[in-house]
């Protein structure tokens, strides 16, 4: 086999391995069919008052990872033993 013949066949794998990979990605419209919030149609004051507690603590343990991190980020490093 020349150069020739297998600079081809190198391509002719590349363009295949990448209609395969794009073919076998779920489109857009597969994707926009998936539930990922529920939306309550009961809109009593009792079941707002719930999704308000559940977005408040949310936003609760969003804050509480915000300072984990900040803490992280201030972190002083401590100074090896050089052996």
């Amino acid at each position: 086999m020349n150069i020739k013949t297998i600079l081809a066949v190198v391509i002719a794998l590349a363009l295949v391995g990448g209609w395969w990979f794009f073919s076998a990605r779920p489109q857009s419209s597969e994707l926009s069919n998936v539930d990922e919030y529920q939306v309550s149609q009961n809109s009593s004051d009792a079941v707002l008052d719930e999704d308000l507690a559940s977005i408040d603590a949310q936003i609760g343990a969003f804050a509480s990872d915000e300072a984990n991190i900040e803490a992280g980020l201030a972190d002083t490093p401590i100074p090896q033993e050089q052996y």
